[in-house]
Protein backbone atom coordinates (compact mmCIF):
# COMPACT_ATOMS: atom_id res chain seq x y z
CA UNK A 1 0.00 0.00 0.00
CA UNK A 2 1.31 3.74 -1.05
CA UNK A 3 0.94 6.95 0.30
CA UNK A 4 0.88 10.29 -0.60
CA UNK A 5 3.82 12.34 0.35
CA UNK A 6 3.70 16.03 -0.31
CA UNK A 7 7.54 17.78 -0.99
CA UNK A 8 7.53 21.74 -0.65
CA UNK A 9 9.87 24.30 -0.73
CA UNK A 10 9.27 27.86 -0.63
CA UNK A 11 6.05 27.59 1.13
CA UNK A 12 5.06 26.08 4.76
CA UNK A 13 2.45 25.85 7.93
CA UNK A 14 0.73 26.79 13.28
CA UNK A 15 -1.34 25.86 15.76
CA UNK A 16 -4.30 28.01 16.25
CA UNK A 17 -3.90 29.91 19.92
CA UNK A 18 -5.62 32.61 21.93
CA UNK A 19 -6.48 35.90 20.88
CA UNK A 20 -4.33 38.09 22.36
CA UNK A 21 -2.16 40.55 20.12
CA UNK A 22 1.69 39.56 20.14
CA UNK A 23 4.22 42.27 18.89
CA UNK A 24 7.24 40.58 17.22
CA UNK A 25 10.68 41.76 18.43
CA UNK A 26 12.26 44.11 15.45
CA UNK A 27 15.55 42.32 13.85
CA UNK A 28 18.48 43.99 15.97
CA UNK A 29 20.98 40.89 14.96
CA UNK A 30 22.05 38.73 12.06
CA UNK A 31 23.81 35.74 11.38
CA UNK A 32 26.57 35.68 8.64
CA UNK A 33 26.47 31.81 8.31
CA UNK A 34 22.60 31.99 8.23
CA UNK A 35 22.76 34.97 5.64
CA UNK A 36 25.36 32.47 3.65
CA UNK A 37 22.28 29.79 3.86
CA UNK A 38 19.51 32.57 2.84
CA UNK A 39 21.93 33.16 -0.23
CA UNK A 40 22.04 30.05 -1.36
CA UNK A 41 18.54 29.00 -1.04
CA UNK A 42 17.93 32.41 -3.16
CA UNK A 43 20.79 31.13 -5.53
CA UNK A 44 18.80 27.54 -6.25
CA UNK A 45 21.72 25.45 -4.38
CA UNK A 46 19.67 23.72 -1.65
CA UNK A 47 22.18 20.87 -1.23
CA UNK A 48 24.72 23.40 -0.39
CA UNK A 49 21.98 25.04 1.99
CA UNK A 50 20.83 22.02 3.92
CA UNK A 51 24.92 21.15 4.65
CA UNK A 52 25.80 25.29 5.76
CA UNK A 53 22.71 24.77 7.98
CA UNK A 54 23.62 21.44 9.34
CA UNK A 55 26.96 23.27 9.76
CA UNK A 56 25.22 25.90 11.65
CA UNK A 57 22.95 23.56 13.77
CA UNK A 58 26.25 21.61 14.72
CA UNK A 59 28.20 24.79 16.81
CA UNK A 60 24.59 25.79 17.76
CA UNK A 61 22.78 23.48 19.79
CA UNK A 62 20.11 24.14 22.36
CA UNK A 63 21.90 25.04 25.65
CA UNK A 64 23.98 28.11 23.89
CA UNK A 65 23.08 31.56 24.30
CA UNK A 66 22.14 32.41 20.63
CA UNK A 67 18.92 34.99 20.73
CA UNK A 68 15.78 33.41 20.19
CA UNK A 69 14.83 35.46 16.88
CA UNK A 70 18.35 34.04 15.28
CA UNK A 71 17.44 30.46 16.31
CA UNK A 72 13.64 30.82 15.18
CA UNK A 73 15.36 32.24 11.78
CA UNK A 74 17.67 28.86 11.39
CA UNK A 75 14.13 27.12 11.78
CA UNK A 76 12.16 28.91 9.33
CA UNK A 77 15.44 28.20 6.96
CA UNK A 78 15.40 24.62 7.86
CA UNK A 79 11.29 24.54 6.83
CA UNK A 80 12.49 25.86 3.47
CA UNK A 81 14.64 23.54 2.79
CA UNK A 82 12.69 20.33 4.09
CA UNK A 83 11.94 17.48 1.38
CA UNK A 84 8.84 16.58 2.90
CA UNK A 85 5.65 18.70 4.41
CA UNK A 86 6.11 17.04 8.02
CA UNK A 87 9.66 18.61 8.02
CA UNK A 88 8.55 21.95 6.93
CA UNK A 89 5.43 21.59 9.35
CA UNK A 90 7.20 20.72 12.56
CA UNK A 91 10.14 23.23 11.74
CA UNK A 92 7.43 26.09 11.07
CA UNK A 93 5.29 24.85 14.89
CA UNK A 94 9.00 25.26 16.19
CA UNK A 95 8.60 28.59 15.77
CA UNK A 96 5.07 29.77 15.69
CA UNK A 97 5.33 27.81 19.44
CA UNK A 98 8.52 28.39 20.64
CA UNK A 99 9.53 32.22 19.77
CA UNK A 100 6.01 33.90 18.95
CA UNK A 101 7.55 37.59 19.56
CA UNK A 102 10.03 36.36 16.93
CA UNK A 103 9.77 38.57 13.94
CA UNK A 104 10.23 35.52 11.86
CA UNK A 105 6.68 34.02 13.90
CA UNK A 106 4.43 36.00 11.10
CA UNK A 107 5.95 34.59 8.19
CA UNK A 108 5.88 31.11 9.66
CA UNK A 109 2.04 31.34 10.37
CA UNK A 110 1.72 32.42 6.82
CA UNK A 111 3.61 29.63 5.13
CA UNK A 112 1.46 27.34 7.63
CA UNK A 113 -1.30 28.35 6.34
CA UNK A 114 -0.14 28.35 2.32
CA UNK A 115 1.21 25.35 2.41
CA UNK A 116 -2.12 23.48 4.02
CA UNK A 117 -4.34 24.87 1.64
CA UNK A 118 -1.68 23.89 -1.61
CA UNK A 119 -1.96 20.21 0.38
CA UNK A 120 -5.82 20.75 0.59
CA UNK A 121 -5.81 20.63 -3.45
CA UNK A 122 -4.23 17.61 -3.61
CA UNK A 123 -6.12 16.00 -0.31
CA UNK A 124 -9.92 17.24 -0.27
CA UNK A 125 -10.97 15.15 1.98
CA UNK A 126 -8.01 16.07 4.77
CA UNK A 127 -8.82 18.65 7.25
CA UNK A 128 -6.27 21.17 5.98
CA UNK A 129 -8.28 23.89 5.15
CA UNK A 130 -9.95 24.03 8.69
CA UNK A 131 -6.16 24.00 10.39
CA UNK A 132 -5.62 26.45 7.62
CA UNK A 133 -8.28 28.77 8.63
CA UNK A 134 -7.17 28.85 12.13
CA UNK A 135 -3.20 29.39 11.58
CA UNK A 136 -4.21 32.67 9.34
CA UNK A 137 -7.17 33.88 11.69
CA UNK A 138 -4.31 33.94 14.28
CA UNK A 139 -1.66 35.71 12.10
CA UNK A 140 -4.07 38.22 11.48
CA UNK A 141 -5.58 38.31 14.76
CA UNK A 142 -2.49 38.30 16.60
CA UNK A 143 -0.07 40.45 14.50
CA UNK A 144 -2.33 43.42 13.38
CA UNK A 145 0.90 45.30 12.55
CA UNK A 146 2.62 42.84 10.53
CA UNK A 147 3.08 43.60 6.67
CA UNK A 148 1.85 40.30 5.73
CA UNK A 149 -1.54 41.63 7.39
CA UNK A 150 -2.57 41.52 3.52
CA UNK A 151 -1.26 38.55 2.10
CA UNK A 152 -2.48 36.38 5.01
CA UNK A 153 -6.35 37.83 4.64
CA UNK A 154 -5.89 36.97 1.02
CA UNK A 155 -5.04 33.34 1.74
CA UNK A 156 -7.44 33.39 4.43
CA UNK A 157 -10.17 34.51 2.30
CA UNK A 158 -9.14 31.44 0.08
CA UNK A 159 -9.42 29.30 2.76
CA UNK A 160 -12.87 29.58 3.62
CA UNK A 161 -13.98 29.36 0.20
CA UNK A 162 -12.42 26.31 -0.05
CA UNK A 163 -14.29 25.41 3.43
CA UNK A 164 -17.49 26.47 1.40
CA UNK A 165 -17.95 29.61 3.87
CA UNK A 166 -17.96 32.02 1.26
CA UNK A 167 -19.33 35.30 3.12
CA UNK A 168 -16.53 35.02 5.48
CA UNK A 169 -14.14 34.72 2.85
CA UNK A 170 -15.94 37.96 1.28
CA UNK A 171 -15.39 40.01 4.80
CA UNK A 172 -12.03 39.05 4.19
CA UNK A 173 -11.11 40.19 1.42
CA UNK A 174 -12.81 43.47 2.11
CA UNK A 175 -10.47 43.59 5.18
CA UNK A 176 -7.67 43.24 2.91
CA UNK A 177 -8.65 45.96 0.58
CA UNK A 178 -9.15 48.70 3.41
CA UNK A 179 -5.17 48.18 3.84
CA UNK A 180 -2.11 49.61 1.98
CA UNK A 181 -1.67 46.40 -0.44
CA UNK A 182 0.69 46.07 -3.26
CA UNK A 183 -0.22 46.32 -6.58
CA UNK A 184 -0.25 42.58 -7.21
CA UNK A 185 -1.79 41.40 -3.84
CA UNK A 186 -4.39 44.19 -4.80
CA UNK A 187 -5.33 43.00 -8.11
CA UNK A 188 -5.04 39.30 -6.61
CA UNK A 189 -7.47 40.52 -3.78
CA UNK A 190 -9.85 42.06 -6.76
CA UNK A 191 -9.80 39.37 -8.99
CA UNK A 192 -11.28 37.11 -6.19
CA UNK A 193 -13.37 39.60 -4.85
CA UNK A 194 -15.39 39.33 -7.82
CA UNK A 195 -16.58 36.29 -7.38
CA UNK A 196 -18.17 37.58 -4.15
CA UNK A 197 -20.80 38.93 -6.86
CA UNK A 198 -22.32 35.86 -7.77
CA UNK A 199 -25.98 35.07 -6.86
CA UNK A 200 -25.69 31.80 -5.82
CA UNK A 201 -22.67 33.03 -3.71
CA UNK A 202 -24.94 33.85 -0.59
CA UNK A 203 -28.25 34.71 0.88
CA UNK A 204 -29.19 38.29 1.83
CA UNK A 205 -29.39 37.11 5.65
CA UNK A 206 -25.79 36.07 5.44
CA UNK A 207 -24.73 39.43 3.32
CA UNK A 208 -26.38 41.00 6.12
CA UNK A 209 -24.37 39.04 8.70
CA UNK A 210 -20.83 39.45 7.02
CA UNK A 211 -22.10 43.37 5.84
CA UNK A 212 -21.58 42.79 2.77
CA UNK A 213 -24.03 44.34 0.38
CA UNK A 214 -27.39 43.13 -1.12
CA UNK A 215 -27.18 43.47 -5.14
CA UNK A 216 -30.49 44.14 -6.50
CA UNK A 217 -32.78 42.13 -8.54
CA UNK A 218 -32.78 44.54 -11.77
CA UNK A 219 -28.89 44.86 -11.36
CA UNK A 220 -28.43 40.94 -11.59
CA UNK A 221 -31.01 40.43 -14.75
CA UNK A 222 -29.70 42.99 -16.58
CA UNK A 223 -28.64 42.02 -19.89
CA UNK A 224 -26.44 43.00 -22.71
CA UNK A 225 -27.44 42.86 -26.29
CA UNK A 226 -25.60 39.53 -26.78
CA UNK A 227 -27.82 38.17 -23.46
CA UNK A 228 -25.38 38.24 -21.34
CA UNK A 229 -25.81 38.76 -17.77
CA UNK A 230 -23.63 40.58 -15.26
CA UNK A 231 -23.61 36.93 -13.23
CA UNK A 232 -22.66 35.10 -15.73
CA UNK A 233 -19.41 37.57 -16.56
CA UNK A 234 -18.85 36.97 -12.79
CA UNK A 235 -18.90 33.50 -13.12
CA UNK A 236 -16.58 33.42 -16.31
CA UNK A 237 -14.31 35.49 -14.19
CA UNK A 238 -14.61 32.98 -11.10
CA UNK A 239 -13.69 30.03 -13.16
CA UNK A 240 -10.64 31.52 -14.65
CA UNK A 241 -9.74 33.01 -11.16
CA UNK A 242 -10.45 29.18 -9.47
CA UNK A 243 -8.10 28.00 -12.75
CA UNK A 244 -5.18 30.56 -11.87
CA UNK A 245 -5.67 29.38 -7.97
CA UNK A 246 -4.80 25.59 -9.02
CA UNK A 247 -1.76 26.22 -11.17
CA UNK A 248 -0.51 28.38 -8.30
CA UNK A 249 -1.11 25.43 -6.04
CA UNK A 250 0.66 23.47 -8.24
CA UNK A 251 4.03 25.07 -8.41
CA UNK A 252 4.11 25.18 -4.51
CA UNK A 253 3.40 21.50 -4.08
CA UNK A 254 4.72 18.84 -6.19
CA UNK A 255 2.95 15.00 -5.22
CA UNK A 256 5.47 12.39 -5.17
CA UNK A 257 4.48 8.75 -4.27
CA UNK A 258 5.93 6.76 -1.81
CA UNK A 259 6.15 2.96 -0.70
Amino acid sequence: MSRTAITITWVIFALAGPATTITAQAVTRTDPQLDRVDSLVRDGRLADARSALDAWNAAHPATDITSGNIRARALLLRARLATSWDGAEEALRAVALGYPVSSHAPEALLMLGQGLIASAAIQPASNAVTRATGYLERLVTEYPATHLRGPALLWLARAYRLGGRVPLACARLDDALALDLTIETRQLVLEERQACTARESFSSTQRLSANIPVPSTAARDVRDAAGTTPYDLVQRRKASANARLSRSFTSLVRPTVCP
